[in-house]
């Protein structure tokens, strides 16, 4: 399975960065502990699917892939080449 970097969130659909990052301070509003900070939301292509990462220096921070109905889903398990181009896990999972 190979990956490719397609550009920002935003390029790929627009609104997609600002939801991607809704959603992932919107995790830890429930359980109260404070999210790390991530740089802007890439958008990642593999086996014809997009996903949407949100990472920082330190790391991956989550992941979501994009649906064929336009919903994000948050993934646990992402490709691993994934972690290959970002690292591992540092928060959120």
């Amino acid at each position: 399975m190979s990956c490719e970097e397609i550009g920002y969130a935003d390029e790929v659909e627009p609104g997609m960065e600002a939801r991607a990052m809704a959603a992932y301070f919107r995790t830890y509003k429930k359980d109260g502990s404070t999210p790390l900070q991530p740089t802007r939301p890439d958008a990642v292509e593999c086996n014809g699917k997009v996903y949407i990462i949100l990472h920082n220096v330190n790391g991956l921070l989550s992941v979501y892939r994009w649906t064929n109905h336009g919903q994000l889903r948050r993934m646990k398990r992402p490709p691993k080449p994934i972690f290959e181009m970002y690292g591992e896990w540092v928060g959120g999972a």
